[in-house]
């Protein structure tokens, strides 16, 4: 993982928010995650409830 970090050129980033994206996008690419864009932003996701937890 700290090859693909290096390759990703996040070590090398001095702003925060950015060193966060590219790092997630390495994770991402390593892991083979994706979440669907438009189900994010518009959708519903899928919520686990955990015993104990009040309802908001």
């Amino acid at each position: 993982m700290s090859a693909a970090l290096q390759a990703g050129g996040v070590p090398d980033e001095d702003r925060q928010d950015v060193a966060h994206a590219k790092s997630l996008a390495v994770v991402e690419e390593q892991f083979q995650l994706t979440l669907p864009k438009e189900l994010v932003l518009h959708g519903k996701l899928p919520a686990a409830l955990i015993r104990g937890q009040e309802s908001a």
